[in-house]
């Protein structure tokens, strides 16, 4: 009889732990940041993260303001940013290269003056090649995107870039230097939060606009691909009654939004809706008018994970594809941002010393919904080769294959195609990294991680 209590005690304790926000134990074991919160998050393709906040030291050695983990949340020490930044950092991007991108409110690296944005060598040091002789943005740079050309869009509050006149979104070149072909004109005329790369190469920007180059145009606009509005989109309505804070894309093209609005086009909404193509309000979305969110990612089954506060209380929390609250996922805590690693668990980050009761500082894994598993059978139905793949992913299958879509580990969609049996689909324009294959076989979605070499 004991030996069946500590088995099914045992079996109990497997359950819980494998639950849907469950924290990880074996992450972030040490003292962590010494600061209060962490920014901005990024994973690399070797799956050691790059994290940014307002701390001096990381496991008591010196990092200032950025730091690289390894996979167990131990500090990478081949990474070392020396005197680290001046001020800010508020986003992080992992280039294919490997080199790293930041952004925000700083204005030195080390005592290298740095407006607002600066690359990162994959030792940490300053590539000084990165816009060698320019001023930088004029001001904050609040959310970057980089496209499948390696071109940089950024989106803030400044209103030139090397003293070239932009407003608050600017393309720059792969060095850090302006892009011209893409002219903001006059701009946004207020602070933009968010910039989202399409697939068709338009780009969404949100924060709190009234006017974009003079016309009307309220919280969310889009842009062609060379900086002019895009007419079609948005055209009515008066839009969030506070900036929003993120953007993110679904497969079928429609816009997830998130911030600590209440009310969209006048109708309380709470703070995540769902816009349609158009950029009209989508009202088949639920409406969550005690949700807000500092940012949000689709998942490759459609669901949505949001980060901010439900009915006043920080967490995290998971949102089903029409907009109602899944109640098998909530984690408590002041988190800001996450992503997905390639097992599905999720890297979140903020201003926390404790996660559902569990001491993490800043930092912490959670298990999230297993978007890799799936039966033995269905393993066998589908094939993907070579992983890693450098080139040209194929696939393999003894039943129709109709469709398929490829994501980020972040939820970010970025591409997608029919195909059939024994296709090809090429990847190399890819940046190096983990990424998710959704392939439709009669009907079914199944979800498969790749890496791209």
């Amino acid at each position: 009889m004991k030996k069946l209590f500590i088995f099914l005690f045992g079996v109990s304790a497997l359950i819980l732990f494998a639950q849907d926000g469950a924290v990880d134990l074996n992450f972030n074991n040490d003292s962590g940041p010494n600061g209060s919160i962490i920014r901005a998050i990024a994973l690399q393709a070797d799956n050691k993260i790059v994290v940014a906040g307002d701390f001096t030291s990381y496991n008591n050695i010196a990092r200032n303001g950025i730091a690289r983990l390894n996979s167990d949340g131990s500090v990478d020490q081949t990474f070392n940013p020396g005197a680290g930044v001046v001020g800010s950092i508020h986003n992080v991007t992992i280039q294919q290269d490997e080199k790293i991108i930041i952004a925000g409110e700083f204005t030195k690296i080390g005592n290298v003056e740095k407006n607002h944005i600066a690359r990162l060598n994959k030792d940490g040091s300053l590539d000084t090649s990165f816009n060698p002789n320019g001023s930088g943005p004029s001001a904050p740079v609040w959310s970057i995107a980089q496209q499948p050309d390696g071109k940089i869009m950024i989106a803030g509050t400044f209103v030139s870039y090397n003293g070239i006149s932009r407003g608050r979104v600017a393309r720059l070149n792969t060095d850090g230097t302006l892009d011209q072909s893409f002219d903001s004109e006059i701009g946004s005329d207020s602070i933009l939060g968010s910039v989202v790369l399409q697939p068709d190469g338009k780009v969404l920007i949100g924060g709190y606009i009234i006017n974009y180059n003079s016309i009307i145009r309220r919280t969310v606009a889009r842009l062609n691909s060379n900086g002019t509005l895009d007419a079609g989109f948005n055209q009515l309505g008066t839009g969030a009654n506070l900036p929003l804070s993120n953007m993110t894309l679904q497969p079928n093209g429609k816009v997830i939004i998130s911030g600590f609005f209440t009310s969209y086009n006048t109708m309380n909404t709470g703070g995540v809706v769902r816009l349609n193509t158009d950029g009209s309000l989508d009202t088949t979305f639920e409406k969550n008018s005690s949700a807000g969110a500092y940012s949000s990612i689709v998942l490759p089954n459609g669901k949505i994970l949001a980060a901010g506060s439900y009915y006043s209380n920080s967490m995290l929390f998971r949102l089903n594809s029409d907009g109602t609250l899944d109640k098998n996922f909530i984690s408590n805590g002041m988190i800001q941002r996450m992503l997905i690693q390639p097992d599905g668990k999720i890297l979140v980050c903020g201003n926390f010393t404790a996660l559902n009761g569990v001491n993490k500082k800043q930092i912490a894994r959670i298990n999230g919904e297993d978007l890799l598993s799936v039966l033995q059978y269905e393993k066998d139905i589908i094939k993907i080769f070579p992983n890693p793949v450098e080139n040209i992913l194929k696939l393999k299958s003894n039943q129709p294959i109709s469709d398929y879509e490829l994501y980020s580990l972040d939820g970010k969609k970025i591409s997608l195609g029919s195909t059939v049996n024994d296709s090809s689909i090429n990847v190399s324009n890819l940046a190096k990294g983990s990424y998710l294959i959704k392939v439709k076989i009669n009907g079914k979605e199944q979800t498969t991680k790749f890496i791209k070499e």
